[in-house]
């Protein structure tokens, strides 16, 4: 287990913060409470572990104890997944390599298929794949700008639940593998969608 202590501060005490982030989630303003505890740490197992009430509180600290993330994601992921694929194996080679190189901390959709696989990656705002503002970059048969990029994360999701809906399809929210369906993954991938967006419409 990873452990991590959020400390109080001279504007307010952590423990009843984290019980007023908690209300706030049962409120229906999950958002804000995220937003807040990322002021203490932005991993956001953190959030999650606050948000399910699964904290100690010691004085003015708040302890979190948070489940690691797989030493080897792929190798993990390869595990669930390879049954299921027939073709074009070498799908996971490709697949492998894009995980290795966005990093383990990355979430991801993965649809497995009986002819292959298709991976669809959510890097952070900041990472070093998107082209910076205002410029544009090679992507597929085209030069574009991020929101280009952006978009075609959500044309992808929705490419494969229209033609892939009965597959195998795992979500990793970047600690942890789990089955998804596509209709869960389209809002997942909607709202990292608009999370992006946004970060980029603030970007000075």
């Amino acid at each position: 287990m990873d452990k991590f202590t959020l400390k109080s501060n001279p504007l307010c005490l952590a423990p009843g913060m984290m019980r007023f982030c908690e209300q706030l989630a049962k409120c229906g303003q999950e958002d804000i409470a995220r937003n807040v505890i990322a002021a203490w740490n932005e991993d956001p197992r953190v959030a999650d572990a606050v948000l399910a009430g699964e904290y100690e509180v010691k004085g003015e600290m708040v302890i979190v104890e948070c489940e690691e993330r797989p030493a080897d994601v792929f190798a993990e992921l390869y595990a669930r997944t390879k049954h299921k694929v027939k073709e074009y194996e070498t799908d996971f080679d490709h697949d492998r390599d894009l995980i290795d190189r966005m990093g383990n901390d990355v979430p991801f959709i993965h649809i497995a298929r009986e002819m292959g696989t298709h991976l669809i990656m959510f890097p952070p705002a900041n990472h070093k794949d998107w082209p910076a503002k205002g410029e544009t970059a090679p992507y597929l048969f085209a030069t574009v700008d991020r929101y280009h990029m952006l978009g075609q994360v959500s044309t992808m999701v929705a490419y494969h639940k229209r033609h892939h809906p009965e597959e195998l399809w795992t979500y990793y929210n970047g600690w942890r593998l789990m089955v998804t369906n596509p209709d869960e993954a389209c809002r997942i991938c909607s709202e990292y969608v608009k999370k992006i967006s946004l970060e980029w419409a603030n970007d000075s």
